[in-house]
């Protein structure tokens, strides 16, 4: 535990992750499948189809970045229990408190997630 954060922001963490887990959790079950998938017989035009198929692609990827964020709530959750929550996976520094409450579930420092985004438009 660093000087910034004590017990009362760790729980404070801890409640609002597992209330993103729910709120994720609830909308993947909640997805009915069959709302993405379109019969072609029931489509009148070919730009139905169309749109069918770009509706689908759309709620894939919504639901490839919520089970992303999944893993990363899972993953924050995990480290307040071991106690290596609020510190940079990189520098090991500890992450800014206005980072993790906006962000919960952020691995890294602001500078370092900076960094990494400067790397990564480069390459």
């Amino acid at each position: 535990m660093t000087m910034e954060f004590d017990e009362t922001f760790f729980e404070l963490q801890r409640k609002r992750l597992l209330t993103q887990k729910t709120r994720i959790m609830n909308y993947i079950q909640n997805d009915d499948m069959n709302d993405l998938r379109a019969e072609s017989d029931q489509m009148s035009e070919e730009g139905d189809v169309a749109q069918s198929h770009i509706d689908q692609q759309y709620g894939i990827q919504m639901r490839e970045r919520e089970v992303y964020k999944l893993r990363e709530i899972e993953h924050a959750l995990n480290k307040i229990q071991n106690g290596s929550y609020g510190f940079c996976e990189e520098s090991g520094d500890p992450i800014e408190s206005g980072r993790l409450k906006s962000k919960p579930w952020a691995r890294y420092c602001l500078a370092v997630a900076e960094d990494f985004e400067r790397h990564r438009g480069v390459g």
